[in-house]
């Protein structure tokens, strides 16, 4: 009778084992039929990336160099940009600075008023 129930609890830990497998099978499927998917995705957009260069590739080089000499230009614009910013948030902290000596001094000032 014990050796029933050692069995019978053994013939239930193989089927939860079997139906854990089975789970386990079914999720890892998903998982690459969702892989296949992303795949094929990523495939399409390598294809029409390759079209893309492919077309850029069929450019003129009189195009390709206007090209390249409009991106130089941006890029010094970009520069002239950044150094104006610069001198601009330069000229900001000294204003700044300014200030917070202007109005330590008109607190010395209201001090010596007051006293």
């Amino acid at each position: 009778e014990a050796l029933e129930a050692e069995l019978a609890q053994v013939n239930k830990l193989m089927a939860d084992a079997a139906e854990r497998a089975d789970k386990l099978q079914t999720s890892m499927q998903k998982e690459l039929d969702e892989e296949r998917k992303i795949m094929k995705e990523l495939s399409t957009q390598i294809s029409d990336l390759q079209k893309a260069y492919e077309t850029l590739s069929d450019d003129t080089e009189l195009e390709q160099t206007q090209s390249a000499e409009k991106l130089q230009q941006l890029m010094e614009s970009l520069d002239q940009a950044n150094s104006q910013l610069r001198l601009t948030r330069d000229k900001k902290t000294e204003i700044e600075g300014r200030l917070s000596k202007t109005e330590q001094d008109e607190a010395r000032i209201a001090k010596e008023l007051e006293a």
